[in-house]
Protein backbone atom coordinates (compact mmCIF):
# COMPACT_ATOMS: atom_id res chain seq x y z
CA UNK A 1 0.00 0.00 0.00
CA UNK A 2 1.30 3.16 -0.77
CA UNK A 3 2.00 5.98 1.71
CA UNK A 4 0.57 9.54 0.98
CA UNK A 5 3.65 11.49 -0.44
CA UNK A 6 6.23 8.81 -0.42
CA UNK A 7 7.98 8.94 -4.02
CA UNK A 8 7.56 5.17 -5.70
CA UNK A 9 11.46 4.32 -5.56
CA UNK A 10 11.34 4.32 -2.06
CA UNK A 11 8.16 1.58 -1.97
CA UNK A 12 10.01 -0.28 -4.98
CA UNK A 13 13.03 -0.83 -2.98
CA UNK A 14 10.90 -1.62 0.25
CA UNK A 15 11.58 -5.05 1.67
CA UNK A 16 9.38 -4.94 4.50
CA UNK A 17 6.81 -4.37 2.22
CA UNK A 18 7.57 -7.60 -0.32
CA UNK A 19 9.04 -5.83 -2.77
CA UNK A 20 12.13 -8.21 -2.63
CA UNK A 21 14.77 -5.81 -3.36
CA UNK A 22 17.68 -5.72 -2.14
CA UNK A 23 18.13 -2.19 -1.21
CA UNK A 24 18.99 -1.33 2.26
CA UNK A 25 15.75 -0.38 4.38
CA UNK A 26 15.80 2.82 4.86
CA UNK A 27 13.53 4.42 7.17
CA UNK A 28 9.84 6.18 5.53
CA UNK A 29 10.02 10.07 5.08
CA UNK A 30 7.81 11.17 7.36
CA UNK A 31 6.92 15.04 6.55
CA UNK A 32 5.27 16.95 9.39
CA UNK A 33 2.02 19.24 9.00
CA UNK A 34 3.08 22.56 8.65
CA UNK A 35 0.45 24.96 11.03
CA UNK A 36 -0.62 26.76 7.51
CA UNK A 37 -4.07 25.56 6.48
CA UNK A 38 -3.86 24.58 2.96
CA UNK A 39 -4.69 27.54 0.52
CA UNK A 40 -8.36 27.17 -1.11
CA UNK A 41 -8.26 26.64 -5.32
CA UNK A 42 -8.76 29.37 -7.78
CA UNK A 43 -12.42 27.91 -7.64
CA UNK A 44 -13.02 28.22 -4.25
CA UNK A 45 -11.54 31.35 -3.95
CA UNK A 46 -13.83 33.04 -6.99
CA UNK A 47 -17.02 31.43 -5.81
CA UNK A 48 -16.54 32.75 -2.22
CA UNK A 49 -15.89 36.55 -4.00
CA UNK A 50 -19.19 35.73 -6.16
CA UNK A 51 -21.48 34.78 -3.07
CA UNK A 52 -19.98 37.72 -0.79
CA UNK A 53 -20.59 39.97 -3.93
CA UNK A 54 -24.49 38.98 -3.78
CA UNK A 55 -24.61 40.15 -0.31
CA UNK A 56 -22.65 42.81 -1.19
CA UNK A 57 -24.61 44.21 -4.21
CA UNK A 58 -27.75 44.45 -1.95
CA UNK A 59 -26.36 46.29 0.59
CA UNK A 60 -24.61 48.69 -1.89
CA UNK A 61 -28.21 48.97 -3.80
CA UNK A 62 -29.50 49.70 -0.04
CA UNK A 63 -27.13 52.43 0.08
CA UNK A 64 -27.37 53.96 -2.91
CA UNK A 65 -31.28 54.31 -2.70
CA UNK A 66 -30.97 55.84 1.04
CA UNK A 67 -28.52 58.10 -0.59
CA UNK A 68 -30.53 59.11 -3.82
CA UNK A 69 -33.58 59.81 -1.16
CA UNK A 70 -30.94 61.94 1.39
CA UNK A 71 -29.78 63.58 -2.03
CA UNK A 72 -33.55 63.88 -2.59
CA UNK A 73 -34.10 65.73 0.76
CA UNK A 74 -31.12 67.94 0.87
CA UNK A 75 -32.45 69.53 -2.17
CA UNK A 76 -35.62 69.94 -1.47
CA UNK A 77 -34.72 71.95 1.83
CA UNK A 78 -32.08 74.02 -0.27
CA UNK A 79 -34.98 75.16 -1.99
CA UNK A 80 -37.32 75.99 0.80
CA UNK A 81 -34.34 78.01 2.79
CA UNK A 82 -33.99 79.54 -0.62
CA UNK A 83 -37.60 80.50 -0.97
CA UNK A 84 -37.64 81.78 3.01
CA UNK A 85 -34.62 83.61 2.50
CA UNK A 86 -36.65 85.59 -0.21
CA UNK A 87 -40.15 85.90 2.08
CA UNK A 88 -37.68 87.12 4.27
CA UNK A 89 -35.60 89.77 2.45
CA UNK A 90 -39.20 90.97 0.89
CA UNK A 91 -40.63 91.47 4.22
CA UNK A 92 -37.55 93.17 5.42
CA UNK A 93 -38.20 95.60 2.27
CA UNK A 94 -42.12 95.99 3.14
CA UNK A 95 -41.40 96.68 7.01
CA UNK A 96 -38.94 99.53 6.30
CA UNK A 97 -41.46 100.89 3.76
CA UNK A 98 -44.28 100.25 6.53
CA UNK A 99 -41.60 102.33 8.90
CA UNK A 100 -40.95 105.33 6.51
CA UNK A 101 -44.46 105.62 5.60
CA UNK A 102 -45.61 105.34 9.49
CA UNK A 103 -43.13 108.34 10.11
CA UNK A 104 -44.40 110.43 6.98
CA UNK A 105 -47.96 110.15 8.49
CA UNK A 106 -46.69 111.32 11.94
CA UNK A 107 -44.83 114.54 10.25
CA UNK A 108 -48.40 114.82 8.88
CA UNK A 109 -50.43 114.28 11.85
CA UNK A 110 -47.91 116.87 13.66
CA UNK A 111 -48.32 119.20 10.84
CA UNK A 112 -52.30 119.08 10.71
CA UNK A 113 -52.32 119.26 14.67
CA UNK A 114 -50.25 122.31 14.18
CA UNK A 115 -52.29 123.69 11.60
CA UNK A 116 -55.37 123.33 13.40
CA UNK A 117 -53.80 125.13 16.01
CA UNK A 118 -52.93 128.18 14.29
CA UNK A 119 -56.60 128.40 12.77
CA UNK A 120 -58.08 127.53 16.02
CA UNK A 121 -55.98 130.89 17.08
CA UNK A 122 -56.74 132.82 14.41
CA UNK A 123 -60.14 132.74 14.84
CA UNK A 124 -59.91 133.25 17.92
CA UNK A 125 -57.84 136.58 17.17
CA UNK A 126 -60.29 137.44 14.89
CA UNK A 127 -63.04 137.10 16.77
CA UNK A 128 -61.93 139.15 19.40
CA UNK A 129 -61.14 141.79 16.72
CA UNK A 130 -64.30 141.70 15.38
CA UNK A 131 -65.72 142.68 18.95
CA UNK A 132 -66.99 139.52 20.31
CA UNK A 133 -66.91 139.45 24.21
CA UNK A 134 -64.77 137.17 25.61
CA UNK A 135 -67.30 134.96 27.13
CA UNK A 136 -68.89 134.45 23.57
CA UNK A 137 -65.01 133.31 22.34
CA UNK A 138 -64.75 129.76 21.51
CA UNK A 139 -62.63 127.96 23.96
CA UNK A 140 -59.06 127.29 22.49
CA UNK A 141 -56.98 124.27 22.70
CA UNK A 142 -55.71 125.97 26.36
CA UNK A 143 -54.31 129.03 24.75
CA UNK A 144 -54.24 132.18 26.26
CA UNK A 145 -57.12 134.22 25.47
CA UNK A 146 -56.23 136.38 22.41
CA UNK A 147 -57.82 139.79 24.77
CA UNK A 148 -54.45 138.83 26.74
CA UNK A 149 -51.30 140.76 26.23
CA UNK A 150 -47.78 139.39 25.25
CA UNK A 151 -46.42 140.09 29.08
CA UNK A 152 -49.35 137.85 30.23
CA UNK A 153 -48.37 135.11 27.53
CA UNK A 154 -44.72 135.31 28.38
CA UNK A 155 -45.34 135.34 31.97
CA UNK A 156 -47.65 131.70 31.59
CA UNK A 157 -45.19 130.63 29.06
CA UNK A 158 -42.50 131.10 32.10
CA UNK A 159 -44.63 128.95 34.47
CA UNK A 160 -45.84 126.39 32.52
CA UNK A 161 -43.21 122.92 32.39
CA UNK A 162 -44.88 121.61 29.37
CA UNK A 163 -42.03 122.24 26.81
CA UNK A 164 -44.91 121.99 23.75
CA UNK A 165 -47.08 124.32 25.51
CA UNK A 166 -44.16 126.65 26.44
CA UNK A 167 -43.40 126.89 22.89
CA UNK A 168 -46.83 127.25 21.58
CA UNK A 169 -47.33 130.26 24.20
CA UNK A 170 -44.44 132.13 23.38
CA UNK A 171 -45.13 131.57 19.95
CA UNK A 172 -48.50 133.33 20.41
CA UNK A 173 -46.48 135.89 22.52
CA UNK A 174 -44.19 136.62 19.44
CA UNK A 175 -47.39 137.05 17.36
CA UNK A 176 -48.37 139.58 19.08
CA UNK A 177 -45.31 141.20 19.64
CA UNK A 178 -44.30 141.22 15.86
CA UNK A 179 -41.50 139.26 16.82
CA UNK A 180 -40.21 140.89 19.25
CA UNK A 181 -37.61 138.80 21.54
CA UNK A 182 -38.57 138.25 24.93
CA UNK A 183 -36.16 136.23 27.54
CA UNK A 184 -37.81 133.09 28.08
CA UNK A 185 -36.40 130.41 30.68
CA UNK A 186 -36.29 126.95 29.36
CA UNK A 187 -36.47 125.11 32.59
Amino acid sequence: MLRPRTPLFNVADDASNGGGGTAPATTPVVETPTAEAPKPGVIATATALLRGANANAATVAALRADLTTRDATIADLTAQITTRDATIAAQLTELQSFRTQAADLQAAVTALETKQTDVQTEVIHQLAAAGLPEAQLPKGTGSAAPSSTAEELWAQAESVTDPKEKGRLAAQALKLTEGKVHSLSLN
